[in-house]
């Protein structure tokens, strides 16, 4: 029992925990949380925000996700084949939001992964531009052309899936080789995914971190 209703984050004056103060999503409404339920309205704010980012410009309520999905999987093949592999990057993300929106979480913790890997090596559009003098002035991939390659809103959803999945260390470890083995091969990139790993982990620690 409170005396009053605390207007910010503050102990519990019972057990000791911390009580945050969250605005619910769906009701708009004040309420009173316990740590990981503050994590999980977060967590659904930010879904909420990916759904208006990957729809807004395509459609309003009532858009048929299967056919946004096969839309998304029709620009892949078109940018892949034109070598424009900074376009192709955004379209992931736009997938990424659709599985968010569909509450697919480990999907979509693996797809970030993948984004994370693609933007470390440095993707470059080239109009389909094939002339191999061209090519070689301006790659397909620059890797560490500039730094902090990484997305921090991007490694900011990838830790706040991983701690509303439960994921251990070793899972997310072991999703990224995954999808990150399966690009390289299939988009032959210069930076190996042993390579690009210690960058993108040290950046997931940093963004879990500050929200502990």
């Amino acid at each position: 029992m409170l005396e009053e209703i605390p207007g910010r984050k503050k102990k519990c004056p019972a057990c000791g925990h911390f009580i945050y103060v969250r605005t619910r999503p769906s009701d708009r409404q004040r309420i009173l949380v316990t740590e990981s339920q503050a994590k999980e309205i977060e967590l659904q704010w930010n879904c909420s925000s990916s759904s208006i980012s990957c729809l807004g410009r395509r459609a309003t309520h009532g858009t048929d996700l299967d056919a946004l999905w096969k839309e998304y999987n029709h620009q892949i093949v078109e940018t892949a084949s034109q070598m424009n592999w900074g376009l192709y990057r955004n379209i992931l993300l736009d997938m990424t939001d659709v599985l968010i929106i569909e509450q697919r979480y480990s999907q979509a913790l693996k797809k970030y992964l993948e984004i994370c890997y693609i933007d470390l090596n440095g993707p470059n559009n080239l109009s389909g531009n094939f002339d191999p003098e061209i090519m070689r002035i301006f790659p397909q991939w620059t890797p560490g052309a500039f730094p902090n390659m990484l997305a921090p809103k991007v490694i900011e959803q990838i830790s706040e899936l991983i701690t509303h999945c439960g994921f251990s260390d070793g899972e997310v470890e072991a999703m990224y080789l995954e999808v990150a083995n399966q690009n390289q091969q299939n988009l032959h990139l210069p930076l190996s995914p042993a390579e690009a790993w210690p960058e993108l982990n040290a950046s997931i620690d940093n963004a879990r971190n500050v929200n502990i």
